[in-house]
């Protein structure tokens, strides 16, 4: 006889409005409970992202042994020389995973932009509900994240959201119904693997994060969508000097810095 069980993966949501520094409190215990946890000597390819440099600061706030990589290292095996070009034909992540044939474990920023509410989907739903048009918004803004959000394929992701706006707030009447539709799309994007003896350590895929980023008043979020400072903050809460290797746009000449990372 087939038993099914539901599990909800989003559990409680808890509405009363956090400041900014409460907000980076609770993340950073967050990810410093999780890395007290990772016993095991680990790798961070480090690269000019926010995401990394947040990881980076952690690592070296804990004191975690980390080996930092500033370039791409790929060893081959029976596995990988008889399957990568098909894995990486079937799906991105293959084109950018790091690889050992010894145990070892990478520590990735994937999901980053996702779980720290800095995607252009859950941003175009999140400020569509709100009556908030990003297109206007981002014609006069500065920020890491806007030249990225300016590419056409996400002001495409903006306008439609914006445009559908009624449709939007009829679908999701209460914040509630809004948050537990960004956690669900979140839980549903599939980014990072493991590869043979290589294991991915993803500390950012945790809906928790993404409830306490949301948890921010307007203009605290908005600020954080187009400048990371969310990222920022915990940056400088745990090793501030890290922020001297993050470049100035995301994906836009990430490694202008990156020459500083020995100095670290």
């Amino acid at each position: 006889q087939l038993v099914t069980a539901a599990v909800d993966i989003v559990g409680e949501i808890n509405p009363l409005a956090l400041t900014m520094n409460q907000a980076v409190d609770a993340i950073s215990r967050c990810l410093i409970q999780k890395a007290a946890g990772l016993l095991h000597p680990s790798k961070l390819f480090v690269t000019g992202g926010v995401d990394t440099l947040t990881l980076l600061a952690l690592v070296k706030h804990v004191g975690l042994p980390c080996q930092l990589l500033d370039y791409e290292h790929f060893e081959y095996d029976k596995f990988t020389n008889q399957n990568i070009i098909d894995l990486r034909k079937q799906h991105w992540a293959y084109n950018q995973i790091h690889h050992w044939r010894e145990p070892t474990t990478l520590i990735s920023g994937a999901y980053g932009d996702e779980f720290l509410f800095r995607g252009p989907h859950n941003i175009a739903l999140w400020a569509a509900w709100h009556d908030i048009d990003l297109i206007q918004l981002l014609k006069s803004a500065t920020g890491y994240h806007v030249g990225y959000f300016c590419k056409p394929e996400n002001e495409v992701i903006f306008r439609q959201a914006f445009n559908q706006r009624a449709d939007i707030k009829a679908a999701y009447p209460t914040y509630t119904d809004l948050v537990r539709k960004i956690i669900d799309t979140n839980a549903n994007d599939f980014q990072h693997c493991h590869l043979g003896n290589t294991i991915t350590w993803t500390p950012f895929k945790d809906p928790e994060l993404t409830k306490i980023v949301l948890r921010l008043n307007q203009q605290d979020l908005l600020d954080h969508i187009l400048d990371a400072t969310v990222n920022r903050q915990i940056i400088a809460r745990l090793y501030p000097i890290a922020l001297n290797l993050l470049s100035a746009t995301k994906n836009q000449d990430s490694r202008q810095y990156l020459h500083m990372l020995n100095d670290i």
